[in-house]
């Protein structure tokens, strides 16, 4: 890393992208979290300015890697920013419910759980559950009263013996 500012050829770059993410990956497996941290942002500092067009899931990648290892080593603020990457240039909800679950987890960290529970509502919003920010004891009756007769048909005891869930979209 301390001549990639000399790698003038783009496979070559790509390359030591992919050995800082794969070295990333090793040290966040190792509890090495600020040394996965450095690793991670060094990959994203080397992808080209048109990576966005070029190589979005890479790009996306990186961001999700950098968020996680940011977290881990409690770099708060880095993690909120490409987390908020994440979401916004996420198109599968599931990939942003990961970012909005970390960025959840910083602000648990610094005790500001509001902005955890606007962040997770704005979460289940693009996951298609919309709850209200300030429930009554109305909503959460009627709250109550759907789940009870969705769970009616069932037999509360089957519902142990049902497969585990395998897509997480269903």
């Amino acid at each position: 890393n301390l001549a990639r500012d000399l790698l003038t050829d783009e496979a070559e770059r790509r390359a030591l992208v992919m050995l800082n993410r794969g070295a990333g990956q090793q040290a966040m497996a190792s509890a090495a979290y600020d040394a996965a941290y450095a690793l991670f942002t060094a990959a994203l500092e080397l992808l080209p300015a048109d990576a966005w067009v070029r190589e979005p899931e890479l790009g996306l990648t990186l961001h999700q890697d950098v968020t996680d290892a940011a977290c881990a080593s409690q770099q708060f603020a880095a993690a909120l920013e490409h987390g908020q990457i994440v979401i916004s240039r996420a198109e599968d909800p599931l990939v942003a419910a990961q970012a909005y679950w970390r960025m959840i987890e910083v602000h648990i960290a610094q005790h500001a759980n509001l902005d955890a529970i606007r962040l997770g509502l704005e979460g289940m919003s693009r996951l298609g559950i919309e709850l209200p920010a300030d429930p009554t004891d109305a909503d959460s009756g009627a709250a109550l009263q759907a789940t009870a007769e969705a769970l009616r048909p069932y037999d509360v005891a089957a519902l142990l013996d049902l497969p585990l869930m395998t897509d997480p979209r269903t």
